[in-house]
């Protein structure tokens, strides 16, 4: 029973390979500026739900902070800006993450981070989506 156990342990790597799964051809890492962004895909940003581009942008932060070592926080501005959804639809949408576990809340800084189990829940989303 013990060893069943341990195969559910998810490892840095692994999380890391789900992270570039999701984000490769769906999005581009850039710089804009001198500031480090995420750019998704032109057409899966007309086709995708909200919900979906939030976390696949955060995912795009979490790739940039695993590259600088630095933490990216992103903050509701920021994704209804680069995301062009309105302000009125993120919010709710991070609240709801947020108590799914899905997205961390530092209330210092006041942003977002994608958590692990954010990642995984990102993967399966996008294979519903692509099923369809």
């Amino acid at each position: 029973m013990l060893m069943a156990l341990k195969d559910l342990i998810q490892s840095t790597d692994r999380l890391e390979d789900t992270l570039e799964a999701v984000l490769k051809g769906r999005t581009n890492l850039v710089i804009v500026g001198g500031k480090k962004t995420v750019k998704i895909e032109k057409e899966l940003v007309k086709k995708l739900d909200n919900p979906i581009k939030i976390l696949l942008y955060l995912a795009g932060k979490l790739a940039w902070e695993l590259i600088d070592e630095i933490q990216y926080l992103v903050k509701p501005g920021e994704i209804e800006k680069e995301l062009f959804i309105p302000g009125g639809s993120v919010r709710p949408i991070l609240m709801n993450f947020k108590n799914e576990r899905l997205v961390e809340f530092n209330k210092k800084e006041r942003g977002y981070k994608i958590t692990a189990l954010g990642i995984l829940e990102l993967e399966n989303l996008l294979k519903k989506y692509e099923k369809k």
